[in-house]
C-alpha cells in the first residue's frame, strides 16, 4: 500500500504533463483532422481495395510485396500532398491565431512534423498489418519465409513514408500560398522519384527504389547493407528538412 501512493502520483504528474503538453495536445488535434480530411479518405479507400484486389489475384507474399510498392509510389505522393497544405493553409488564419497565444513556433511546427508523419505511418501499417493476417490466416504464405525478413521490409518502406511525409510539410513551411505549396510538392517529389530511380548506385543513401528492387533479396537475406548508414539517411532527413522548416518558418511574418 506505501509503494501505491507514490506511483499514483507519478501517473497522475506524467498525466498531468502530457496534458499540459502544447506538441502533444496539437499533435493529436491534426491526426483526428487528418482522418477527417477528404483526400486522407479516398487514399483510404483506394488502398483498400487495390490491397484486396492484389490479395484475391496472388495470393502469396507477392501480394504484400504489390502494396509495399503501391504505397512507395502512390503512397509517396499522398504524403507529400497532404502534408504540403497543413502550413501553407493556415497562414493567415488558425496558425496566426495559435501563434499569437501561447504557441511557440517550433511546438507548432514539429506537431505538423510529427502528425504527418503519424497518419503516414498509421495508414502503411493498418494495410499492410491487416494483408499479413489474411494471409497468415489462410496460410498462403511460403513454409520457408522468415518473418523477420518480411518485418525488414515493411519497416524499410514505411521509413520512404516518413522521408515523404517530412519533406511534404517542409515544402508546406516555406511555400507561401497552398495552391503554390501543392504544385510544387508535385515537382519535388517528381524529382525525387526520378533521382531514386536513376541514381540507384548512390549507397549512402539507400533510395527506396533501391530497395524495392530488393525485396527478393532482403527476403533471402542476399542484400548486404549498412545498415546504421540506411536508417542514418532516413533520420537525418527528415531531421534537416524540420530545421530547414524552422529557419524558414521564423523568417515569416506572422
Amino acid at each position: 500500500m506505501g509503494s501505491y501512493a507514490p506511483s499514483k502520483r507519478a501517473l497522475d504528474g506524467l498525466r498531468s504533463a502530457l496534458e499540459r503538453s502544447v506538441v502533444l495536445t496539437l499533435t493529436l488535434h491534426e491526426i483526428k483532422l487528418g482522418f477527417k480530411n477528404n483526400l486522407q479518405r479516398a487514399w483510404m479507400g483506394t488502398i483498400a481495395f487495390f490491397g484486396l484486389l492484389f490479395l484475391l489475384a496472388m495470393r502469396d507474399l507477392g501480394s504484400i510485396y504489390a502494396i509495399g510498392i503501391f504505397f512507395g509510389l502512390f503512397g509517396s505522393m499522398v504524403a507529400v500532398v497532404l502534408a504540403s497544405n497543413t502550413i501553407s493553409g493556415e497562414v493567415g488564419g488558425i496558425a496566426d491565431s495559435l501563434l499569437s497565444k501561447a504557441v511557440r513556433r517550433w511546438e507548432y511546427l514539429l506537431s505538423k512534423f510529427i502528425s504527418q508523419i503519424a497518419l503516414g505511418l498509421m495508414v502503411y501499417f493498418l494495410m499492410t498489418g491487416i494483408a499479413v493476417l489474411v494471409l497468415w490466416n489462410f496460410d498462403w504464405f511460403p513454409d520457408d519465409m522468415s518473418y523477420h525478413n518480411l518485418g525488414v521490409i515493411i519497416g524499410l518502406l514505411a521509413l520512404a513514408l516518413v522521408f515523404f511525409s517530412s519533406l511534404g510539410v517542409m515544402v508546406s513551411s516555406t511555400a507561401s500560398r497552398p495552391v503554390f505549396a501543392f504544385l510544387v510538392s508535385i515537382v519535388v517529389w517528381f524529382m525525387f522519384v526520378v533521382l531514386f530511380l536513376f541514381m540507384q548506385d548512390w549507397d549512402f543513401m539507400y533510395s527506396p527504389a533501391q530497395i524495392i528492387t530488393h525485396l527478393d533479396a532482403i527476403q533471402d537475406n542476399q542484400w548486404h547493407v549498412d545498415w546504421a548508414r540506411l536508417v542514418g539517411f532516413y533520420v537525418l532527413s527528415p531531421l534537416l528538412f524540420f530545421f530547414v522548416s524552422l529557419f524558414a518558418f521564423y523568417q515569416r511574418d506572422l
